[in-house]
């Protein structure tokens, strides 16, 4: 019995330090996984996207932001649940490119989710329009405009 509760606390033990110096992921406003197929690069992403929409979200409830925080995701992404007793999921607002290069209004403080972007923006499409004018200046300003938490997911940067 000694031996069992003895293996325990050093288990906890180890668990507690390695939470303490695990390294974190920084709250950045570009965040990018890269990785092979099945390395959980959505699945990070997912959790960063609603961490920072619950953090929003509470700031909203302070009446520190004047702004209701959304979701924008390329993917379908369900984030919480409305109705308890319905089971009515809610889903993340969807992002089209016309988001992206501004035809269509992003809310202040969002949480934007875009996996698999290499499909907009490979290295192959510098020269296209598109991306030089408008997909490029998003990235690049998306803080000065809408100071939102942008998460990308890419097998290859």
């Amino acid at each position: 019995m000694d031996l069992v509760i003895l293996a325990l606390v050093v288990f906890f033990g180890i668990f507690l330090l390695n939470w303490i110096f695990m390294k974190r992921i920084p709250s950045n406003t570009v965040i990018v996984f890269t990785g092979t197929m099945g390395s959980g690069k959505s699945f990070l992403g997912v959790l960063n996207t609603i961490k920072h929409y619950r953090k929003m979200k509470l700031l909203y409830f302070l009446r520190i932001i004047k702004v209701k925080p959304a979701i924008y995701s390329n993917i379908p992404l369900s984030y919480g649940k409305k109705y308890v007793f319905f089971g009515k999921k809610l889903w993340a607002n969807k992002l089209t490119m016309e988001h992206l290069t501004g035809l269509h209004k992003i809310s202040e403080y969002a949480s934007i989710f875009y996996d698999e972007v290499g499909d907009v923006t490979d290295q192959y499409s510098y020269n296209n329009p598109l991306v030089q004018q408008f997909i490029q200046k998003f990235t690049r300003y998306a803080r000065h405009w809408l100071d939102p938490q942008l998460v990308l997911c890419t097998q290859a940067i």
